[in-house]
């Protein structure tokens, strides 16, 4: 478990602190003890009151003293004892309370309504979030970027392997030893003080001096806006580099006013202009050197590679997101190459989150995608977003242009080019570790041994977020749960 750590006495920090005693093993052996019991659950239906009611049993001096530098963690845990047990002899788990709080306990312990305090060294520093805010081309992550590179230490965040491995790439060519962490490929240099990671990668523990969170309005994402609340509250930067679009603007700096981080936006404006062209292409014929045709499946991009290089003297080269880092380099790099005859660029929406291409025009295969549950139509958002990656400022095309093969797609690009963004109004979160252990724990005891699954499932139909945050990732965890439970595994 997480340890206790000295920080100023406000009530969100002795919040936290609470949370951390309630955890504690020695603190539930002893309740336990005391009642000849060894269920925990005994302990959680007592604890749970104890912590909505804490600031009442604290004086200021209590506070000041439970945060105090000079207080070890044994003298913590036996100052939080004595108020709980004064919460106990006052009747705080009369008879009628305590099987109430029994009933309540998966509700409480489903608690997602206060993630901030999951992140006690963030909370314990003064942070200043920039952020760049604008539309794809703007110059913010490059801006960003610099930011990190000339820093003493820093961590760089971003939603697919290929940009953690471009910034990877790029931070060392300019003579900044840079490490590499994503969820396939860990690529370590003892002299590094940077990191480049996917955003589930990162690390809330390591404090460093800057840290950049690349595409911010993945925040709202049903399976992943998690990460970015995570890396958001939780990063241990001095100073944090937000860069996205406008859809998550006002929710994060709602977020900060929480947390009580200082906030300066930057915003920015395309550096290249982007039309929506009148007319569909045909067919694979028609294409041009530097387009980028996107397409939504793997099977769809080797199928137009095959028709474009049926119909056309163009070579093509293909990036999507599941392709081995070092042969979408390789394929990135053929493609911004001039002069030879790999022209033309086969791609999935992986383009739309940032990658450094040289794309003339993009052209889309369809509007609609498998989004892992359904065949949907895309949002305007995303139709922006993979559009905008047309036209580089100071590139080999400086103009870029949008088109795709089915004519009546035309309008609806163009409705979505010209419309503004929504604005975001929840974040996407997942429990700690040591909150979703408690919850099993919890369960297991009261209701005996439950596969992994269940309990998750569960914690979802128990999981209270409030106005601010949505359980987000949690149907995923729960495929990947079912599959582990036909191991004879522990839930530990």
């Amino acid at each position: 478990y997480l340890p206790f750590l000295a920080v100023d006495g406000t009530d969100a920090q002795v919040d936290a602190i609470v949370w951390h005693f309630v955890n504690d093993p020695v603190a539930q052996a002893r309740f336990l003890t005391s009642r000849g019991s060894s269920r925990l659950s005994e302990f959680l239906a007592a604890a749970m009151p104890f912590v909505r009611h804490v600031h009442s049993l604290l004086s200021p001096s209590d506070k000041s003293r439970l945060c105090s530098r000079a207080l070890t963690h044994p003298e913590r845990i036996e100052l939080l004892e004595s108020k709980f047990k004064q919460f106990l002899d006052q009747g705080g788990v009369a008879p009628v309370i305590y099987t109430a709080a029994k009933e309540s306990l998966d509700s409480s312990l489903a608690d997602l309504r206060s993630p901030e305090l999951w992140y006690p060294l963030s909370r314990k520093m003064k942070r200043k979030i920039i952020l760049h805010v604008g539309p794809t081309n703007s110059g913010k992550t490059y801006t960003a970027l610099e930011e990190l590179r000339r820093a003493e230490s820093g961590v760089y965040c971003g939603p697919l392997r290929l940009l953690a491995q471009e910034v990877y790439e790029k931070m060392n060519e300019h003579g900044v030893p840079t490490s590499m962490i994503t969820g396939q490929q860990l690529l370590e240099r003892e002299d590094a003080r940077h990191v480049a990671c996917t955003i589930e990668m990162l690390s809330t523990t390591k404090q460093v001096e800057v840290g950049v969170i690349d595409e911010i309005q993945m925040i709202g994402d049903p399976s992943r806006g998690w990460a970015w609340t995570r890396a958001l509250l939780g990063m241990p930067a001095k100073t944090i580099h937000v860069c996205g679009n406008h859809s998550a603007n006002k929710l994060v700096r709602a977020m900060c006013d929480v947390t009580g981080d200082e906030v300066e936006v930057r915003e920015y404006n395309r550096l290249s202009s982007l039309e929506c062209e009148q007319v569909e292409v045909e067919d694979a014929s028609e294409l041009l050197e530097g387009d980028c045709v996107v397409a939504f499946s793997r099977r769809r991009i080797f199928e137009m590679k095959a028709a474009i290089e049926r119909m056309t003297d163009h070579r093509c080269c293909v990036v999507y997101g599941s392709l081995p880092p070092d042969t979408r380099s390789q394929q990135a790099a053929l493609f911004n190459e001039h002069g030879n005859d790999h022209t033309i660029l086969v791609a999935s929406d992986a383009v739309g989150m940032g990658l450094n291409l040289n794309i003339r025009r993009v052209v889309f295969s369809s509007l609609s995608k498998f989004d892992g549950t359904e065949v949907r139509q895309l949002l305007p958002s995303e139709i922006k977003q993979i559009a905008g990656r047309a036209g580089r400022y100071q590139g080999r095309f400086p103009e870029g242009a949008v088109s795709c093969f089915a004519g009546e797609d035309l309008d609806v690009i163009e409705d979505a080019l010209t419309c503004g963004l929504r604005q975001l109004k929840r974040a996407g979160v997942l429990p700690i570790f040591e909150q979703l252990d408690m919850f099993v724990r919890a369960s297991n005891d009261r209701l005996g041994e439950q596969p992994f699954s269940d309990h998750l499932e569960r914690f979802a139909a128990h999981a209270s977020t409030g106005r601010r945050y949505f359980l987000s990732g949690n149907e995923e965890l729960v495929e990947v749960a079912r599959l582990l439970d036909r191991l004879e595994l522990s839930n530990r």
